[in-house]
């Protein structure tokens, strides 16, 4: 796997969470990484594209990053060859929701949004339960986050809003990352 995050200290607690999520699960499994950029580089705004310079046609790229640079990290993917599923929202406009499918097209690869939670089942019975309570005419939500939570995202700069991510970092990686699977254009051929 290539894992990849704009700041480099943070690999080896990625590291070491992959290890201790998966490695103990999975025993066996091989999970070795490549991981850009290296552990003493504090940040790298340019490490995405490294990354995928380092995979192969076929791979699989998946991109959860902040919004405004989902469009540049799935094109340089999708040219390279690579499969992609970026998180919600795929991109910030239709006419780069347009370029990102012509793209895919162009270069037979497949792409697609991956949106976290829509299926987990507390949300399905949240769904299911509103449902039952006939029209709203007023609605309030408010989501609270841990400090240490926030910090995840220091190095994204400015660009990030947070609260359209949370949820889907913190619970895997707690980074922003593209993450390579080797194999993905036998399984795209069988589908």
């Amino acid at each position: 796997m290539v894992i990849c995050d704009r700041c480099g200290t943070r690999m080896p607690a990625v590291r070491a969470t992959i290890e201790a999520k998966i490695g103990r699960a999975y025993r066996g499994l091989d999970l070795t990484l490549d991981c850009f950029p290296e552990d003493d580089v504090p940040d790298d705004p340019n490490a995405a594209i490294r990354a995928i310079g380092s995979m192969k046609p076929g791979d699989v790229a998946i991109i959860f990053t902040p919004d405004d640079t989902h469009f540049s990290i799935a094109s340089a993917a999708i040219a390279a060859g690579l499969h992609v599923l970026v998180a919600k929202p795929i991109v910030k406009s239709l006419q780069e929701h347009k370029q990102l499918v012509a793209l895919a097209k162009k270069h037979n690869v497949l792409l697609a949004v991956e949106y976290h939670k829509r299926f987990d089942p507390i949300y399905s019975d949240a769904r299911n339960r509103a449902r039952q309570l006939g029209p709203f005419s007023y609605y309030y939500s408010y989501m609270a986050q841990p400090k240490q939570q926030l910090d995840t995202f220091r190095c994204a700069g400015s660009c990030l809003h947070v609260g359209h991510i949370l949820g889907c970092e913190d619970g895997v990686l707690g980074c922003t990352c593209l993450v390579q699977l080797h194999g993905a254009a036998q399984a795209a051929a069988r589908h």
